[in-house]
């Protein structure tokens, strides 16, 4: 009895509660049908995801990549989901991806334990070499084979050559495939207010290391070189001897983007004049003139081959069908 009395009592209240709330969802209504559409696509996305990669880059320390991959798949449901929340999906996908980017490329950069070790390596010079009274500093590509060590299998380093005598090292030249012993350690740099930041660099670049050759005498080249890359030396190597010394540079700058012949003082003057970004989109420049040529010469292949096809449909005699009742072989 007591029971049913106590059930009876909260019934009422249970109701009185319930009105509050369902009059606040009622007023609540028309705001929520008020607010936009998010398109999936559209630029609040987008400046959604902008703002998750933002977030990443400013974190003190990365977090760990199972939080990350946690994080991702939690934003796609809530990005999937749709309506004003779709922001805070983007917000979260940007800030899973561009962690779990940074995490990989840190992940494969050199480990600690490794640090100083020399290695016997293989693999193919990338880019232009730039020389130096008393080194040279290359882009090294290791083999991805078995042979080489698994730390370094298949990594991008930043290799640096010191040897008094320069002939050696003019040896070493883009494309070229070499077998030399290098001393390597994670990408670092100096701290200096208003300096470059060579980890971010290295970062970006995905280089993983960085090292100094040991036993220069010890390396050797194992293939000529080859590739666009052996080209563009090659092209700066005519540039040079055939256009004058003075303005040599700057040819070989615009038309290749070899800046290696640029010291401070063309830079100085190139940025006086506004005109940095005419070598900063070299490659720019040589890509739109070899399209417009292959344009060019696909066009005039196509025309003169249907050209050539009429003159030969015209000139070609004409064989008539023989008559009924007649026989198509001559007697």
């Amino acid at each position: 009895m007591a029971a049913a009395e106590t059930a009876a009592m909260a019934i009422p209240i249970a109701v009185s509660a319930a009105s509050p709330l369902r009059a606040f969802l009622r007023r609540l209504r028309p705001a929520v049908a008020a607010v936009p559409v998010v398109a999936p696509f559209g630029p609040a996305s987008a400046a959604a995801l902008l703002a998750g990669v933002a977030a990443c880059l400013l974190l003190p320390v990365l977090p760990p990549w199972p939080l990350l991959a946690a994080a991702g798949l939690v934003g796609l449901g809530v990005f999937l989901r749709g309506g004003i929340a779709r922001l805070a999906g983007s917000f979260l996908l940007g800030l899973a991806y561009a962690g779990l980017q940074a995490g990989a490329v840190l992940a494969a950069q050199l480990p600690a334990s490794l640090q100083g070790q020399v290695f016997r390596l293989q693999g193919q010079v990338l880019e232009l070499p730039v020389h130096e009274p008393r080194r040279t500093r290359f882009l090294f590509r290791v083999d991805d084979d078995r042979h080489m060590p698994a730390p370094v299998r298949g990594a991008l380093l930043r290799l640096a050559w010191y040897e008094e005598d320069p002939q050696a090292r003019r040896q070493l030249r883009a494309g070229s495939r070499w077998q030399l012993q290098a001393r390597l350690r994670a990408p670092r740099g100096l701290r200096n207010p208003g300096g470059s930041d060579a980890e971010r660099y290295a970062l970006a670049a995905r280089i993983a290391a960085n090292g100094t050759l040991q036993k220069p005498a010890t390396a050797r080249q194992l293939a000529v070189p080859a590739g666009i890359e052996a080209w563009r030396e090659d092209m700066s190597g005519r540039i040079a001897a055939a256009v004058p010394r003075a303005s040599s540079r700057y040819v070989q700058a615009l038309a290749l983007g070899d800046t290696r012949a640029l010291d401070p003082r063309d830079w100085a003057r190139l940025r006086a004049a506004g005109l940095t970004h005419l070598i900063a989109i070299s490659g720019f420049h040589v890509g739109l003139v070899a399209g417009a040529g292959a344009l060019a010469v696909a066009g005039l292949w196509w025309n003169c081959s249907r050209a050539c096809a009429g003159a030969g449909r015209a000139r070609s005699p004409q064989v008539r069908a023989p008559s009924p009742g007649r026989s198509a072989t001559p007697r």
